[in-house]
């Protein structure tokens, strides 16, 4: 990803190079640093056959000299890190690098749903007239976002979903009107999930 870019918990990082870099020097002078430890995380690099898919996944040209690696350990939802790219990575041909740049990313938020709605005032109920949406922190597939849906009664209510989005969603919309002063139940799936396989923090 690029460092403008959240990423998430278990990410996979591609580092380009001049030259073919061995696997011992990648290993001793590449590390992250999270925020919220302090220290210094190993990582682990791929083999060759999973960086290979994973370039032609990215579509990435099969020319130049790549890294795909990991870090050690999970990270933590909302936290910032660095990949520290050290001084010493050694190429195949002996040469090495002689600067460390480290690369700051934050980790995306903790996947989370929030029902939304507009009131009178902060303590009121929601507006019968007005549409309630259900907002993820993290997309979901369209067939966890069906699923999502209001009870009242007996009565299931079911979303309508963003005719723009193919295949995730950000929020689903329970249209409006409601039944004043009613107590509506919001009902998920059991293993509702966002598209990272994350399950709900809250």
């Amino acid at each position: 990803p690029g460092s403008y870019e959240a990423i998430d918990e278990a990410q996979t990082f591609v580092l380009q190079f001049n030259g073919a870099p061995t696997l011992a020097s990648l290993q001793q002078h590449v590390h992250c640093k999270a925020q919220d430890l302090g220290e210094r995380i190993p990582v682990r690099v791929l083999d060759e056959a999973a960086t290979g898919k994973l370039l032609k996944a990215l579509d990435v040209p099969a020319k130049g000299h790549y890294a795909a690696l990991e870090c050690n350990r999970r990270l933590t939802a909302g936290s910032s890190m660095q990949l520290v790219v050290g001084a010493g990575v050694a190429m195949a041909n002996g040469v090495s690098n002689a600067t460390t740049k480290a690369l700051e990313f934050n980790v995306r938020e903790a996947f989370s749903a929030e029902l939304q709605c507009q009131r009178e005032r902060a303590n009121a109920g929601c507006l019968p007239i007005r549409d309630v949406v259900l907002a993820f922190t993290a997309p979901v597939t369209q067939a966890q976002a069906e699923q999502a849906h209001l009870l009242l009664n007996g009565k299931k209510i079911t979303p309508v979903l963003d005719k723009d989005s193919k295949d995730t969603f950000n929020e689903v919309r329970f249209k409006a009107p409601f039944e004043p002063a009613a107590k509506y139940q919001l009902v998920l799936p059991e293993k509702f999930q966002d598209d990272a396989g994350r399950v709900l923090a809250n």
